[in-house]
């Protein structure tokens, strides 16, 4: 009588089908998963330009402050910085969060600050504001200066002075840091540095011309590198990096792009030589 057992060569023919079907459904499933966290990550930003313009209705057309009270060493016992001020509008912070960031300290989300009011949703979350994908073109938009009494404000632009609003990067996908592996560490942050610094005609300070009279609470703690450093843009999704614009529009860009018109070099050191191309403002 015939046995209804396999015989060895069944199961391996069985094992090579199945081997060969998980590794052509498994790129599948992993590419899908990508595609779902691009497709999330662009729908994060837009809810977060949403909130944004909300935010801009309510104040004369300026753009969101940085930081509203700017204090040093950071506390969130009086200083709010922008991501807080947008939620209200978009009642959840984890909108700002890229899905493909798998470094998260999720823990920080239940941190309150010292003087926290029931009702005052801009007191929330001031440690997980910091720490959120969507960066913040700052320099240019927002720029941080200090007044005749050497306090720190921010200085916010109108959108109407933006001369071309489809050209200009307002919030890009970020990482706090980058460790000694290459990888990312803690999350986004909350802002992101332009790549060059100087044009070529006269050898003009992009700084100075975005009204940017004191640069020392950028470069103590935030620096460009183009592989990625802390405050700099971080392409999450296979390298492209996720992108807002000023009149609205979202898009995925590649490294490259983000920095077309510029030579970029670590800690500024590039030269703007195509102003037109320059998607952080100086036109």
């Amino acid at each position: 009588m015939r046995s209804k057992a396999f015989t060895l060569v069944e199961l391996l023919v069985a094992l090579a089908i199945v081997a060969a079907l998980a590794a052509i459904l498994f790129p599948v499933f992993a590419g899908a998963e990508r595609a779902a966290y691009r497709a999330k990550c662009t729908s994060n930003f837009r809810q977060t330009v949403v909130a944004a313009n909300l935010y801009q209705q309510d104040y004369d057309d300026y753009h969101v402050v940085v930081r509203y009270q700017a204090a040093t060493p950071p506390s969130g016992t009086a200083d709010r910085i922008w991501p807080q001020l947008v939620l209200p509008y978009l009642t959840d912070i984890r909108g700002m969060h890229c899905p493909a960031d798998h470094t998260h300290e999720w823990e920080t989300e239940a941190l309150f600050d010292e003087d926290l009011s029931v009702g005052d949703t801009w007191a929330r979350f001031y440690v997980a504001a910091q720490r959120v994908n969507t960066g913040y073109n700052a320099v240019y938009l927002a720029p941080m200066i200090r007044n005749d009494r050497g306090q720190w404000i921010s200085v916010p632009r109108t959108s109407s002075s933006v001369t071309d609003p489809a050209a200009t990067l307002v919030l890009g996908d970020s990482a706090w840091k980058v460790g000694e592996n290459g990888k990312p560490q803690g999350g986004g942050h909350y802002l992101i540095v332009p790549p060059c610094r100087y044009t070529d005609s006269n050898r003009r300070d992009t700084f100075e011309l975005a009204g940017v009279n004191d640069d020392s609470i950028f470069t103590a703690n935030l620096r460009w590198n183009p592989n990625g450093e802390q405050g700099g843009l971080w392409g999450w999704h296979e390298g492209l990096i996720t992108a807002a614009f000023a009149d609205g529009h979202i898009a995925v860009q590649p490294k490259e792009r983000i920095v077309d018109g510029c030579d970029a070099r670590p800690d500024w050191r590039g030269r703007v030589f195509d102003a037109s191309r320059y998607l952080w403002d100086l036109r």
